[in-house]
């Protein structure tokens, strides 16, 4: 299956190379995080998002688009209105808990534009190896909460927060430090920022 890929991926490189194929364009991700990932992300590949479920849907809004599906799997604390604040069609989004087995997996990757991959599903390294072969055949994008082999990976933290007061409310918004390797960017997130469009870059 994965030399089938990669066999793929070459003959697609020779057309694209010749003329015979238009250039692809990558997967578009939200302007807020164009600093992190200037080109989009390539089809067919795989981003880890560590330590934001905001940035994390937000990926999973803009590779959907109007029309695009997405599954996700072995997600145990998903955040669905999370998901729903950053523009995901939960109509279109397909669950399936921890325990999958390989073949439902497979039949679901298949029908799937983005997949989401939590830590609660383990996977062996032939499995992981046939996931990624998967996803690249399709040209479908893959989304994790840990780490992932050569996937690109952003990390995020909060360095402030606001909304509560004297221990009353809720957070509101937050500002990230998110960053991809040496590129770092500030953004603020939360549901005052804009409806449907989570992140704004700060600095």
């Amino acid at each position: 299956m994965e030399r089938l890929a990669q066999a793929r991926a070459a003959l697609a490189a020779a057309e694209t190379h010749t003329g015979v194929r238009p250039a692809d364009a990558g997967i578009p991700v939200p302007p807020a995080l164009r600093t992190l990932l200037p080109g989009g992300i390539p089809r067919g590949g795989a981003v880890s998002v560590l330590g934001s479920r905001t940035i994390m849907w937000s990926l999973v809004s803009a590779a959907m688009g109007q029309d695009g599906w997405c599954v996700v799997v072995g997600l145990s604390d998903v955040g669905w209105y999370a998901a729903q604040q950053a523009g995901v069609s939960l109509e279109r989004v397909l669950y399936l808990p921890e325990g999958a087995t390989p073949p439902i997996l497979a039949a679901a990757i298949d029908g799937a534009d983005v997949a989401v991959l939590g830590p609660g599903h383990r996977l062996t390294p032939a499995e992981v190896r046939a996931m990624s072969a998967r996803l690249r055949n399709r040209g479908s994008l893959l989304v994790t909460s840990a780490p992932w082999p050569g996937a690109i990976q952003l990390d995020a933290r909060i360095t402030h927060a606001t909304g509560c007061s004297n221990g009353a409310g809720y957070v509101s918004e937050w500002i990230l430090e998110a960053r991809r390797g040496p590129t770092r960017v500030r953004l603020a997130a939360g549901e005052t920022v804009r409806t449907y469009e989570p992140l704004a870059v700060v600095s």
